[in-house]
């Protein structure tokens, strides 16, 4: 029980991610800057659960409501549509239900005066006596119940995508979890890089220090297996939701191959230790790899907020393919 997959929003395109894998992150070092933008991403739920959670954190106020849909559920075939979230720019949601090959209205929420940094839950469960749920900042403004099997041809829910906005600042990230538990349980707070950490085999921090894409005017390379690139996260805690324990940190490095078949490693590091995630082979475009580091490499412990205030994020170069 617990979280099935996250994602948080990245810089340049968003990809959709592959059945089983993660492919957009917002919190990144290691080929060029750590920009936010808008935009969709598709993400597998890894479960066959007919009962799935989903929430997103999005971006309302500073661009007002916008005609989209920031929450999609799709069905066992990675096609079909069981129910899906759409906004307006009057300010309100309609929930749209799959009832027996349809897509169909069943009801449009109150105006909602969401902030920047406002979360979406949903819970879906997929069955004759199915039912959706949608909460705004934890309190629940569209709900259905029903069957929405389509007479048993909808079985489990193979995948969500997310849409929204996100912007250029680390307290205003994007980001969504899939559970198969209540996700309004959950929270997922962004820590972006503040300076050069310990490791500069690559080269400066300053090379991949841009909140804006300067589409590669500087980065950082290397073409040395071992080599490492760390940045400081004293990114402030005190916006941080409290009373939570820290599942984990998950660190994305992302990069692109200037040649040959080299992998890249994120890389975490606290008291002095590192700690590396499996490598992922580069290409000639921006690519991402992440891991989810439920320890601290230094203490062998579960994460204290503490620790992260005193963390380094990265990468390191791992051998070619």
């Amino acid at each position: 029980m617990g979280i099935l997959n996250y994602c948080s929003w990245g810089a340049d395109a968003l990809d959709y991610a592959v059945p089983g894998t993660i492919q957009t992150s917002a919190s990144y070092v290691g080929a060029d800057g750590f920009a936010l933008i808008q935009g969709p991403a598709r993400i597998p739920t890894n479960s066959l659960s007919t009962d799935i959670w989903a929430c997103s954190k999005t971006y309302f106020s500073a661009v007002g409501f916008r005609s989209e849909q920031p929450l999609r559920f799709f069905a066992q075939d990675g096609t079909t549509t069981i129910a899906y979230l759409a906004s307006s720019t009057a300010e309100t949601f309609t929930l749209w239900v799959n009832i027996g090959g349809t897509l169909t209205n069943v009801g449009t929420s109150a105006v909602q005066a969401l902030g920047t940094n406002s979360r979406i839950d949903a819970h879906l469960v997929i069955g004759v006596s199915g039912s959706v749920e949608v909460f705004a900042n934890g309190t629940s403004i569209l709900s259905w119940s029903g069957d929405n099997s389509n007479g048993g041809a909808y079985t489990s829910c193979e995948s969500v995508e997310f849409d929204g906005y996100a912007s250029n600042a680390a307290g205003n990230p994007l980001w969504c979890l899939i559970a198969d538990e209540d996700t309004r349980v959950f929270d997922c707070q962004q820590i972006i890089p503040t300076g050069a950490g310990a490791h500069t085999d690559f080269g400066a921090y300053t090379s991949v220090d841009d909140f804006a894409a300067d589409p590669y005017t500087d980065f950082a390379s290397s073409t040395t297996v071992g080599d490492k690139l760390s940045a400081a996260c004293t990114d402030p805690l005190a916006r941080f939701s409290t009373g939570y324990d820290v599942v984990g940190v998950a660190v994305t490095a992302r990069a692109r191959a200037g040649n040959g078949s080299p992998r890249l490693k994120p890389l975490i590091r606290h008291g002095g230790v590192d700690a590396t995630g499996d490598a992922a082979l580069l290409n000639g475009t921006d690519s991402a790899t992440k891991h989810l580091f439920t320890v601290n490499p230094s203490t062998g412990l579960p994460w204290t907020y503490a620790e992260l205030a005193s963390m380094e994020i990265g990468c390191e170069v791992a051998a070619p393919a």
